[in-house]
């Protein structure tokens, strides 16, 4: 069964799936270090908000798993306050 729609963790595969790029470049981006893994038993995984923080998506805080997959698009780096004393 796939589930990857809830999955916190990726295969290679399905990350490139998630993003929308070839495989080849999911493992150019891990080989690099721009791609964060994670191994989970014999397995090297993909965390999914890292994954998503490297092709530049913030990710909503959320509680719970099921939600995980939730990403507001990103706003940037600006973040001083713009209010006037």
């Amino acid at each position: 069964m796939n589930k990857t729609n809830n999955s916190l963790a990726l295969t290679m595969k399905d990350a490139a799936k998630l993003v929308g790029v070839d495989y080849r470049t999911i493992k150019l981006g891990i080989d690099s270090g721009t791609i964060p893994t994670i191994q989970l038993g014999p397995r090297r995984m993909i965390p999914r908000a890292g994954l998503l923080r490297a092709f530049g998506v913030e990710i909503a805080a959320v509680s719970g798993a099921a939600n995980a997959g939730q990403a507001a698009p990103h706003r940037g780096a600006n973040t001083s306050d713009q209010r006037h004393a």
